[in-house]
């Protein structure tokens, strides 16, 4: 399985101006996605050729958890013109650098590939090549890359 996965890099992403929703459910990350880019449809014909979708987990609470929920808030880069509707809130998200480990095919073992992505580049953020920094304006993301018929994962970590 190693060689589905790259070699962590270091990469700064520009500030980004996101729509960004969140879903509670069972399986949250295919109902945001999808939620999130028919929004997109409604504000701009055609899809914005530079649109970058970027997701993480969110916290849901024991009760929730005990019926098989889960959370994910997915956010999509938008231009200034767009405001907030249907329940998507604008945040304005700022340059931040990051550790980032690429996964391909991610979707081909999605409950092994994906995890196992993470507990790399965690690891190799808390094995001292560099410090992570988490905090509440500070994510750990995740962003699905299709290019070309091939499905990739860049996974990231800010840090120090």
């Amino acid at each position: 399985m190693s060689e589905i996965f790259s070699e962590v890099e270091i990469r700064k992403l520009p500030k980004m101006r996101v729509g960004s929703f969140i879903v509670i459910s069972r399986y949250p990350e295919i109902q945001v996605v999808d939620y999130m880019h028919q929004w997109a449809k409604k504000q701009s014909s055609p899809a914005l050729p530079d649109q970058r979708g970027f997701g993480f987990d969110y916290p849901v609470s024991d009760a929730q958890k005990k019926l098989g929920m889960r959370g994910y808030e997915f956010w999509l880069s938008i231009p200034e013109d767009w405001r907030e509707s249907d329940y998507v809130v604008i945040k304005e998200i700022p340059e931040d650098e990051y550790a980032v480990l690429r996964i391909t095919e991610p979707f081909a073992d999605p409950f092994d590939s994906i995890p196992t992505g993470w507990k790399k580049l965690s690891a190799w953020v808390k094995n001292g090549y560099c410090k992570g920094k988490w905090s509440q304006t500070r994510y750990c993301l995740e962003e699905v890359i299709e290019k070309e018929g091939k499905t990739n994962m860049d996974i990231y970590i800010p840090i120090d």
